[in-house]
C-alpha cells in the first residue's frame, strides 16, 4: 500500500502541457479509478487491522453473588475479585496508552472521521 500508491498516484497525475490526446484518457480514467480504489481498500484493511489487534479480554472470576452485603464478608470471594483486579489494571491500562497513542493517518476531515 505505502510502496505502490505514490509510484501509482504520481504517474496519473499528468502536467497539463502534456495532457494524453481524448482517445487515451480512458485509461488516464481507469488509472485514477484504479489509484482511488486502492486508497479505498487500504483504508478498510487499517480498519480491519485496528478491530483486530484492539480486542482483549478481561476474565471474570467465576463466582456466583446473591447478595453484595454478604459477599463483602466472605474471604476467598473478596480474594478472587482482588485478583481478577490484579489481572485487569495492567491490560485496561495498556489498552488506554494504545488507544491514546493513535493518531489519524492522513490530513483533513475525512482522516479525522476515519480515524474515529
Amino acid at each position: 500500500h505505502e510502496v505502490y500508491l505514490p509510484m501509482l498516484s504520481a504517474s496519473t497525475a499528468t502536467p497539463a502541457a502534456a495532457e494524453p490526446p481524448a482517445a487515451t484518457m480512458t485509461s488516464a480514467e481507469a488509472s485514477s479509478e484504479f489509484v482511488g480504489n486502492l486508497q479505498k481498500f487500504g483504508s478498510q484493511i487499517s480498519h480491519a487491522i485496528q478491530q483486530v489487534s484492539g480486542d482483549f479480554r478481561l476474565t471474570m472470576p467465576q463466582l456466583v453473588i446473591d447478595d453484595p452485603a454478604v459477599a463483602c464478608e466472605d474471604y476467598e470471594v473478596v480474594m478472587q475479585l482482588e485478583a481478577a483486579l490484579e489481572d485487569w489494571t495492567p491490560a485496561i491500562a495498556s489498552a488506554l496508552e494504545t488507544q491514546l497513542a493513535k493518531q489519524p493517518v492522513g490530513k483533513g476531515p475525512l482522516a479525522e472521521i476515519e480515524f474515529w
